[in-house]
């Protein structure tokens, strides 16, 4: 597949993204609790969303609803829902979506690591 024919969505990059294979390698061994996996789930017809936080040691699951699978409203809600859990939050990887282009927002007001 040549660029001219790729999706908008395929050539998005975002920005100042780390990628998964330099996470601490303890992240991968799932031996400590507070390393989290984030995604979205879309509803039917695109009306509305979730976005769903999964702890990888232990699989505890934090859910949050989102109007829209929209950049702007995805830190708000990832924010919101891993805040009680501050302390208890060191790394979160998520998928290449671009509804997580603002990271570095989430990584400073969660103290964590982020990568794609």
């Amino acid at each position: 597949m040549s660029d001219t024919q790729l999706t908008q969505q395929q050539r998005y990059r975002i920005p100042e993204r780390v990628s998964m294979d330099e996470r601490p390698a303890i992240v991968n061994a799932k031996r400590r609790f507070g390393d989290w996996e984030g995604d979205t789930v879309s509803g039917k017809g695109h009306r509305g969303a979730l976005v769903t936080l999964v702890e990888r040691k232990s699989l505890y699951t934090v859910i949050g609803s989102l109007e829209h699978k929209k950049a702007d409203a995805v830190p708000k809600t990832v924010t919101e829902a891993l805040m009680p859990y501050k302390e208890r939050v060191r790394t979160i990887t998520y998928d290449n979506g671009r509804e997580f282009a603002d990271h570095q927002g989430m990584a400073n007001d969660l103290e964590a690591r982020i990568y794609f």
